[in-house]
């Protein structure tokens, strides 16, 4: 606070200088105002550093013996020979005389969702094949489309085996693809796969160092303490966002999990 206090020395304050608020979640801030010309206000406001503790001296209005932070630092220029330096301190959300502890953050927020998204026939579990012929799926999905586009029953049953035949698909892949054909006569072209995401925010006093290292690459355990992780999906760092405010870092982390993330596209998260 020393420091604080000397570069303001001179400087006097603004006619209803400070303000002094506390919300319904605790949250203290004080703001103070002082004038003086813009080369000592422009040359405070460079020397001052947000995040700075600070022990308001008992001429300030602020509750006694409190230690703030400095979170806010902004000069402006009212005139050529006058300007305004505006000082905002944030309390620790506990208060007390000790600094932000543990103890004054919020508590961590976990939240899991689950929601439909709609996959291809050929993402369905049954689109798989048995015999020498299971890399040729695109393949297998023209045969079913002759099959649908032939204008006789008889002329489509020709066409599957014989292009079936042509790509060594064994009986059972037949009947897969005989499956497939129904369904896309019956109307359907897609079905419903659940898509869930993840999400933990928490607090802290210090910036976390790893901070985007989970973005776009393939996480084997999400970050999540009380929410259990959904089995059976593979997960993708999805969302990494840190916000700074009077004293407290908060950190929001969020998770896609699907059945397989392409490991020619996505690394592992180290």
């Amino acid at each position: 606070m020393t420091k604080i206090v000397q570069e303001i020395q001179g400087q006097r304050e603004a006619e209803g200088a400070w303000t002094f608020r506390m919300d319904g979640n605790g949250n203290k801030t004080l703001v103070g105002r002082f004038i003086g010309s813009p080369k000592t206000i422009s040359e405070a406001a460079i020397s001052l550093v947000p995040g700075s503790s600070a022990v308001v001296p008992a001429e300030w209005p602020s509750p006694e013996g409190y230690v703030w932070t400095l979170s806010g630092v902004e000069a402006t220029h009212e005139s050529p020979v006058e300007a305004i330096l505006t000082l905002t301190f944030s309390l620790d959300r506990a208060g007390g005389s000790s600094g932000i502890g543990s103890a004054g953050l919020a508590d961590p927020v976990e939240v899991a969702d689950f929601q439909n998204i709609e996959k291809p026939l050929t993402s369905a579990p049954f689109w798989s094949f048995n015999s020498e012929g299971a890399h040729k799926k695109a393949q297998a999905a023209k045969i079913a489309q002759l099959y649908i586009d032939a204008e006789t029953v008889d002329k489509a049953d020709e066409l599957l085996e014989k292009e079936c035949g042509k790509l060594n698909i064994d009986a059972s892949g037949m009947e897969v693809i005989r499956k497939f054909i129904e369904k896309r006569l019956a109307g359907i072209e897609a079905y419903y796969y659940p898509a869930p995401t993840l999400s933990r925010t928490e607090e802290s006093t210090t910036a976390p160092n790893d901070f985007g290292q989970e973005m776009a690459k393939i996480v084997a355990s999400p970050k999540m303490e009380n929410i259990p992780v959904p089995e059976g999906f593979k997960w993708l760092g999805a969302g990494d966002r840190l916000t700074y405010s009077g004293g407290v870092f908060t950190r929001e982390r969020s998770y896609i999990g699907a059945n397989a993330w392409d490991r020619d596209l996505y690394e592992e998260a180290t």
